[in-house]
């Protein structure tokens, strides 16, 4: 595994901080008496999803929707935290988000991520359950999305074969004249 650069990071900082604002970070001069050093804790239950993992999803969607313009959206396999993340950065970059969740998921993160625009889907006993069902998802949707844009591809040959058509009775028509 290859570690960002600092300049990688300064850039994926800039991108997340257009999106929200940076984790408080506040002095506990309680918890810094008994470690007998000054201890500093970050709150990210202060992030609009409540957790870290908001940042990845920013960064990774945005490097996607940059990557591959035309993506209709994501699909991804959680338990909770991740959905949200991946669930409030779609929304930003104007991406669908599928999310899918075992059974028995924790009603509150389900909540959570519906709130911030995903479609949530309930599937499995556990965890692997999901994940399976949600790359067959995305490999049905991934086959739809190409089968969509070959209609598109073949609609926009029809019209140029038409204009053409059109063009070529029009020139006919002028030089028939």
């Amino acid at each position: 595994m290859t570690l960002p650069t600092l300049e990688a990071l300064q850039q994926a900082s800039q991108l997340v901080y257009q999106h929200m604002q940076a984790s408080p970070q506040l002095n506990w001069p309680l918890l810094s008496e008994r470690c007998g050093c000054e201890v500093w804790v970050k709150h990210e239950n202060h992030n609009p999803t409540g957790a870290f993992k908001v940042r990845g999803g920013l960064v990774y969607l945005e490097q996607l929707a940059r990557r591959e313009p035309g993506c209709p959206g994501v699909v991804a396999a959680t338990r909770g935290n991740h959905g949200q993340s991946v669930a409030f950065a779609a929304a930003r970059y104007g991406l669908e988000a599928v999310i899918v969740v075992p059974e028995g998921n924790n009603p509150e993160k389900n909540a959570a991520m519906e709130a911030q625009g995903a479609e949530l889907i309930i599937h499995g006993e556990d965890f692997q359950a999901a994940l399976e069902h949600a790359k067959t998802l995305a490999a049905e949707r991934d086959s739809l999305t190409e089968a969509l844009e070959q209609l598109k591809r073949a609609e926009k040959l029809l019209v140029e074969k038409e204009k053409m058509a059109t063009l070529g009775q029009l020139a006919a028509g002028v030089a028939h004249e």
